[in-house]
């Protein structure tokens, strides 16, 4: 029950607002208000899971008590009493203490009141108050410098007593909280709040209905999103935008209090929104979540890691009802870019999708590329087509479905969108062993070129056996069928040529070795290598996929003493595995084949290509 818990952490949150107000009718007064704000969501949240509530009655508590002390009302009569500071203690020492505390910074206070009375550092004061984490660290750093100070001065020397000053401060905070003491039902006080705040809104809400009666159609044509109030946003060239990990919330819904709910329960801990808002037929909530939220308490973590998490569902649809849609996307925090792209329906078929790209405020364009075209001549090419950012925002919908190749120029960075799913449906799609390797890459290239699967023509040029599996260690037990590998060239309507090969285990189970490289046409008949994994120090191994050969050696690319490999019997297949013992450093790979009569039918170093998913 709500009322329960109010009477039970009460407790714990008015000493913490009376500490960074510095007065009582305050303190009472924010914490009161916080408890009503929990109230509002507690029947959309899981007021069972453990310390969702207390945080985010921390949290409400906190930044109201900072806003609060930071700018006080103006106006005299709803201002706090103006208090006198109590009696001078017997010890000077806690006197200059709290003289240092009431002339400190509100945020200063609010650090130390979680550190004493939450046992919270300032990591955690920075999630609650949606503050840069480093700012708050360096912030409680120079608080804990300036008390160290003012109590060596008081005491009179210059040598370390952290344990005093932590004894001394205690007794200063007790100083300042005095007179503090429980209401007699700190749930009724919420409940009397409730109702004044029911009654002030009957009152505004009628003078409402008179400033709209005569405000004419324009009020009414106002997307009801747009008239919720939200923090103002800081500068343009504010230190916030410098990286995701601090950004603020931003879109239509971002004020909207069924968000935060939205936020409470479906996000973790240290999650932030980005954007919310609707866009097309669906509504959008983009958050970042920090690595801190994906590991556990004591973890070790990577401060700038995260991931981005998209949740989405029909236009106007209630946040708590989104669904999250799994996307591949993670990386620093300290990205200054954020692309989203989604189908523009429900359907995934859905031949639209929405493109939503966040950015710092002054960034004013992006281009986006749905399409990769491979040509006969090797090259992976794209076009792009501008954007426009308002404030660093651009939410639009686009005249082409999702595709896996989609990317995303801006802020001077390019890259995949989230949302799409790039090459991992291909791994999905090999790993089931009754997938056709050929069909599976088909599938994917054609997602990537736009080109019609029925329009690629697929040759399989090598299903030969392998001696022995690619991943297993040496003497690993064989299985019934042998290892293989299945090599194979695509063509597109325009003559580009792409190889793809795949290794298929003893088990059945397939794993690509080359996705889609594009290559010359002109050398699509000639060698190409993909290096093999080997657990074995020292050694390295190569795939050789070519025509018919004897026999098979590697040399140094360059042509001299480099590293060499023994000469290979390929009996006659197409498909060889070449190890190098102790390699060391090389420049790359140069191909010798041989046939029975010993003649040399290729010595050359094959063309790399270029990978179609990189483009």
């Amino acid at each position: 029950m709500f009322d329960d818990f109010v009477r039970v952490r009460w407790g714990d949150l008015e000493p913490a607002a009376r500490l960074v107000v510095l007065d009582p009718d305050t303190a009472r007064e924010v914490t009161t208000s916080a408890l009503l704000r929990l109230r509002s969501d507690w029947s959309t949240s899981d007021g069972d899971a453990p310390g969702r509530p207390v945080e985010g009655a921390r949290r409400h508590v906190l930044t109201a008590a900072v806003a609060r002390a930071a700018h006080p009302p103006h106006d005299d009569a709803h201002a706090g009493p103006d208090l006198e500071p109590p009696d001078e203690t017997p010890d000077p020492v806690v006197d200059a203490l709290v003289a240092h505390l009431r002339a400190a910074d509100p945020l200063d206070r609010a650090l130390l009141a979680a550190r004493l009375l939450w046992d919270l550092g300032p990591e955690d004061v920075a999630r609650l108050l949606g503050r840069p984490a480093a700012e708050l660290r360096d912030r409680d750093e120079a608080l804990r410098e300036s008390l160290a100070g003012v109590h060596s001065a008081a005491r009179g020397d210059d040598g370390p007593a952290g344990w005093a000053l932590d004894r001394d401060l205690g007794d200063a905070v007790d100083v300042l909280l005095h007179d503090l003491s429980d209401p007699p039902d700190p749930a009724a006080l919420v409940e009397e709040r409730a109702r004044r705040v029911r009654r002030r809104t009957l009152v505004l809400g009628g003078a409402a209905a008179v400033a709209v009666a005569g405000s004419g159609a324009a009020v009414a044509l106002r997307d009801p999103a747009a008239r919720l109030t939200t923090r103002p946003l800081p500068g343009p060239t504010d230190r916030a935008w410098l990286s995701t990990s601090q950004w603020p919330a931003r879109g239509p819904l971002a004020g909207d209090p069924v968000l935060r709910a939205f936020v409470a329960q479906r996000m973790r801990p240290g999650d932030r929104v980005l954007w919310a808002g609707d866009a097309g037929t669906r509504r959008i909530v983009v958050g970042w979540s920090p690595s801190s939220a994906l590991g556990g308490i004591d973890d070790e973590i990577d401060v700038d890691g995260g991931e981005l998490r998209v949740f989405t569902g029909a236009r106007g649809a209630s946040p708590p009802t989104l669904t999250e849609r799994p996307s591949p996307f993670s990386g620093n925090g300290s990205l200054n870019s954020v692309a989203v792209v989604l189908p523009d329906g429900p359907e995934e078929a859905t031949p639209r999708s929405l493109l939503v790209v966040l950015a710092g405020p002054i960034v004013t364009t992006a281009s986006y590329s749905a399409l990769v075209r491979p040509t006969a001549a090797g090259e992976v090419l794209r076009s792009w087509t501008a954007v426009r950012l308002d404030a660093g925002v651009c939410t639009t919908i686009l005249p082409t479905a999702v595709t896996p190749g989609f990317r995303v120029r801006v802020a001077g960075a390019e890259g995949v969108a989230a949302g799409t799913e790039g090459v991992f449906r291909l791994y999905a799609d090999l790993a089931s062993s009754d997938t056709d390797p050929a069909a599976a890459f088909e599938a994917v290239i054609a997602g990537f070129t736009g080109i019609a699967p029925e329009a690629l023509t697929t040759t399989v040029t090598s299903t030969d056996a392998l001696d022995g599996g690619l991943f297993d260690e040496p003497g690993a037990p064989r299985g019934p069928n042998g290892a293989r590998v299945v090599a194979m060239r695509t063509t597109t309507p325009e003559g580009a040529v792409l190889r793809s090969s795949v290794y298929v285990d003893e088990r059945g189970s397939a794993f690509p070795l080359e996705a889609a490289i594009v290559v010359p046409a002109e050398a699509a008949d000639v060698p190409w290598l993909a290096q093999a994994p080997d657990p074995r120090p020292g050694r390295l191994a190569w795939l050789v996929l070519h025509p018919s050969a004897a026999s098979v050696q590697l040399t140094d690319a360059g042509g001299g003493p480099g590293p060499s490999s023994p000469v290979v019997d390929a009996r006659g297949r197409h498909a060889t595995v070449v190890v190098m013992e102790n390699p060391g450093l090389y420049a790359g790979m140069r191909v010798v084949l041989r046939d029975a009569r010993g003649r040399r039918t290729y010595d050359a170093v094959p063309p790399v290509g270029r990978y179609l998913f990189d483009a």
